[in-house]
Formats: structure tokens, sequence, C-alpha cells
């Protein structure tokens, strides 16, 4: 039986690990959290104290850390990096999954997303400790399309491309770039396959679905009717020049310098997983979440 610390698990994605985790008997496992909470499994730690890190782990036996701390400042990125370095220390720990469960980040993203660097710092650190570890990517969230008639944890960001709300689609070029989709309890359930392998590569790829803009908006109007559609070109976004979907939010000059970027991304092939990658990933056969049931979802 393994031995789990959860780092993160009181939001975001990382409560959906959490939730995966209380559904499974297999392994035993312990919250790690910065303030006390209501759980007999919350442990309290301090992340600047790697020391401190390094006894908690060995107290409790942990012989698998999943960190899901939101890497969104310089005080996460550290927290992380001091996590890894505790549990390269520890005589007990043996597998790492760093804080990643997104696209195939590329120094790319870092231009769009700045924090993002310590996640590539956290590859750089992984990569010389004695840790097995595995960089999980899985495309972008459905959650954020499903929000609030689909459950989710997932509490921050915004859906991309289309707004299912107010059916309306804002295509960036030729809307032809294929992104990949997967909802965050699958990738919690796929998280949870993995403690079961007996050994892993050091990427992993999980994919819910796999398809186009296009084909994305049409399925959209083919289940909820006519949408208004947008199309810009390469050349404006380049210029950061988007057309802003309502879900965006009110439009500032950083939300658009900021979508512009993420839809200049796209027409990139930044939201997508290689074919070589896909296949040399340890996959789970389970069902999936599926766009279709997102889409379904906002039927009235």
């Amino acid at each position: 039986m393994n031995k789990i610390a959860l780092a993160g698990g009181t939001s975001g994605v990382g409560h959906a690990f959490w939730d995966a985790l209380e559904a499974q008997q297999a392994h035993a496992y312990i919250l790690l959290t910065r303030k006390p909470i209501d759980n007999p499994k919350a442990v309290v730690v301090d992340y600047s104290d790697v020391d401190a890190l390094k006894s908690v782990l060995e107290a409790h036996n942990v012989t698998t850390v999943i960190s899901a701390i939101s890497i969104a400042d310089e005080s996460s990125g550290q927290a992380q990096l001091n996590l890894i370095k505790a549990a390269d220390l520890s005589t007990k720990t043996k597998r790492f999954l760093p804080s990643e469960f997104g696209a195939d980040y590329t120094p790319e993203h870092v231009k769009m997303i700045p924090t993002y660097a310590w996640k590539l710092q956290a590859r750089d650190v992984l990569a010389k400790t004695r840790l097995e570890y595995s960089i999980v990517s899985n495309g972008i969230f459905l959650d954020y399309w499903g929000r609030p008639r689909v459950p989710t944890r997932l509490h921050q960001g915004r859906p991309l491309f289309l707004d299912l709300a107010n059916k309306c689609a804002s295509i960036p070029g030729n809307g032809d770039q294929i992104l990949v989709l997967s909802h965050s309890v699958d990738v919690a359930r796929h998280v949870m396959y993995m403690l079961d392998l007996p050994t892993w590569g050091e990427t992993n790829f999980f994919v819910g679905e796999r398809l186009t803009i296009n084909e994305f908006a049409a399925m959209a109007e083919e289940i909820l009717g006519k949408f208004k559609v947008s199309h810009d070109t390469t050349e404006d976004l380049i210029a950061g020049k988007v057309t802003m979907l309502p879900a965006y939010g009110p439009p500032s000059e950083p939300l658009i310098s900021f979508f512009s970027g993420l839809h200049l991304l796209s027409t990139k092939g930044y939201f997508d997983i290689d074919a070589a990658k896909r296949e040399s990933s340890q996959v789970s056969s389970m069902k999936s979440i599926k766009v279709k049931d997102i889409i379904e979802a906002w039927k009235e």
C-alpha cells in the first residue's frame, strides 16, 4: 500500500484529487495544509521549512507526494520546490507528482502566465533527484465550460473560445486548431490509476477528448441552437486584438492582452498533445466526461 501526501488539496483540482482519494480504499493518505482544517487527515506544514517537511513525510511514512499547489506566485512556486527537496531527503518517499495538470507546458506558455516558469523549474529540480516522477498533462479543463451547470471543484478560470451560457463564440484563425479537453473528475481518477502502476514514465498524458475549435462550435450549435460567431485572424491576435466573450469579463487592457495571447497560442497548436506523446502514455480505460455532456448541461 502506498501512503499518499496531497498538497494543495483544499481547492481547485487538488480538491478533486482529495475527493478521489476519499473514494478509493487502496491507499492511505494525509492532506498537507498551511492552516488547520476540521479533518483528521490534515497535517499543518510550513512550506518554507524543508527539514520540517521532511520530518512530516517520514513521520507519516509517505511514499508518494501529489502536489496540486496552485502555482500563482513566487511563494507558491518556492513552496513546491521545497516540498520536492523534502521528498528527496525523506527516507520513506519514493515518488512525486508535481503540480502540472494542464497543457503540455512550454516556454511559450510561460510568456502568457509568467508564474508557470516555476513549473518548468520544478521539472529541472526533479530531474536531479532520486525520486520517480511524472509530468501529467491533460489539456484544458472541461470544467470551465460546464460551471455552474456541471459540478466541479474548480472555481477559477474561464472558458475559452466558446461561451455556452451566452451562445457566442470567438474563433481564432481558421478554427481548425485541435484542443485536448479533460474534466477534473477524470484527471483525478487517472491520477488514482497511476498510483497503482509499478513504474511511471517521466511524462504522462490524459486525453479526455480531442477535437478542433470548429468541431466544438458545431456541436454546440447542433445541441443549443445558433451561436453568434466571431473570427479573429492570426494578424489580429498578434496585434493584441481579440473578440472578447461575455465569459471573459469586462474588457480591459490586461484581459484583452491575456486572451489574445491565449487565442494566439491555440493557432500554434499549443493546446494539443502530439501523437507520439499520446501513444506512449499510460492510459486507463475508464469512461470519461465528454464535450457533448458539458454542452447538453446547458439545454433549457
